[in-house]
């Protein structure tokens, strides 16, 4: 790269990279570059509007593990002017104002690849873990009560599983389940060409509600899946039907899921993620028939070197096609997209 293309790049870095220190280096070599160690939303914000101050800072960067709140005007507003490309961390982009971001003629990036075969396994898990009732199973062996209570289960050799958004994650799911022997249901913005669909078969919102003897949800949280999953919907699922959720816990009403449960309406429920984290719902903790993890859906030893790898690839992604190919949102189109 010559010297000239070095100066047409700043690039401040909010946080420290713990694996990818040696690419970050060479990023080094090649533009202006500023790490920031701070351990507070506050220090960051302080560091931004110094950076502001000392110009030339066109893309900010979150290692893994660095974002505290939300990327916002509060965080970067003092680099308007300057600012045209921010790449985080992980799939969900629902704390980032991407509105913001598109009017002051910035792109943002996340990061779905790296974290798409763990969290497609963690649904995968939950998926399995509510079919087999294993809650359950291992809650009566380990009370010393052997088959206690429970009933045959559930065979996943012919389950209906509906996939609620069709992405990079759903399209894993698809794949893990299908080796397993259940059939696929899938409702996304739009069918998939055929090629894409992988013997999965599209469905309309309300045939996948009650066609599917379990809903694996991995759509994004925005206005308009935010309490995509409530009691009107419930009521169109099978008796007994269930619900795995690892993708934002604001796309399902919270509540109503406790009252679904409650009449079980809805059978059992596996959750990586929750309106209110780390506040979850009193019954479910107590609720045998619902499987809950602390949103780790993604967290193995190899996420942390793939997502800052993938965000250090947007960004040259960014400097060789002025278009990145993980833009969530359009600045040069002002749409979201």
């Amino acid at each position: 790269m010559s010297p000239s293309a070095q100066q047409e790049h700043g690039i401040l870095v909010l946080g420290v990279p713990k694996e990818t220190q040696k690419e970050y280096d060479q990023l080094a070599k090649e533009f202006k570059l500023k790490m920031v160690d701070a351990n507070t939303r506050e220090e960051f914000i302080a560091a931004v509007k110094s950076a502001a101050e000392e110009g030339g800072y066109d893309a900010v960067m979150f290692p893994f593990g660095a974002q505290k709140g939300p990327v916002n005007e509060e965080l970067l507003g003092p680099l308007k002017g300057q600012l045209k490309f921010v790449t985080g961390i992980g799939a969900g982009y629902d704390t980032v104002d991407t509105k913001w971001l598109e009017s002051v003629g910035a792109w943002y990036c996340n990061t779905p690849e790296s974290v798409s075969d763990t969290t497609a396994t963690t649904a995968v898990t939950l998926i399995l873990i509510c079919l087999r009732h294993a809650t359950s199973l291992m809650a009566s062996t380990k009370a010393g009560k052997w088959k206690g209570n429970n009933v045959l289960t559930p065979d996943a050799r012919g389950f209906v599983v509906g996939i609620l958004g069709m992405g990079s994650i759903g399209k894993l799911v698809r794949n893990k389940v299908q080796a397993l022997g259940m059939k696929v249901i899938y409702n996304n913005r739009a069918p998939l060409p055929a090629a894409e669909e992988g013997g999965a078969t599209y469905v309309s919102f309300d045939d996948l509600l009650s066609q599917s003897n379990l809903i694996t949800v991995h759509c994004p949280l925005n206005p308009a899946t935010r309490h995509l999953l409530g009691a009107p919907e419930f009521a169109k699922m099978q008796d007994g039907a269930m619900i795995v959720n690892t993708s934002r816990g604001s796309v399902i009403d919270e509540k109503a899921l406790c009252d679904a449960l409650r009449s079980e309406k809805l059978s059992r429920v596996g959750l990586d993620v929750f309106e209110e984290e780390p506040k979850i719902q009193p019954y479910l903790l107590e609720c045998e028939r619902a499987a809950l993890f602390p949103h780790h859906g993604s967290a193995t030893v190899r996420l942390r070197v793939d997502t800052e790898l993938e965000g250090i690839s947007n960004f040259r992604d960014w400097v060789a096609n002025g278009k990145p190919k993980n833009g969530v949102n359009d600045p040069l189109n002002k749409s979201t997209l």
